[in-house]
């Protein structure tokens, strides 16, 4: 479950790489929480097209986060360590 960015305008081309979702052994860590992130956002590039061609058949390997899930681990949004996405502009 490997997803290839879209090049950068610079030319660097990033990867996301997704974890098995066994269960955690730490359930609401940062460690756990930084996965469901990352989940989250792997499966949402994919569903919205916005990943290289040859990463399309990576949105059949791995499901997407349940909205209940979610929002059990983040009630104040998708955001880890107290640092809000507004934060980062």
């Amino acid at each position: 479950a490997i997803v290839a960015l879209p090049p950068c305008g610079c030319g660097a081309v990033e990867y996301l790489i997704r974890a098995a979702r066994p269960e955690h052994p730490d359930p609401g860590s940062e460690v756990h929480r930084h996965q469901l992130l990352v989940d989250h956002l792997h499966a949402e590039l994919v569903r919205r097209e916005r990943v290289a061609p040859d990463s399309i058949e990576a949105g059949q390997i791995c499901e997407p986060v349940t909205p209940a899930m979610l929002a059990r681990w983040f009630p104040d949004g998708l955001c880890l360590g107290g640092v809000r996405p507004e934060e980062l502009a």
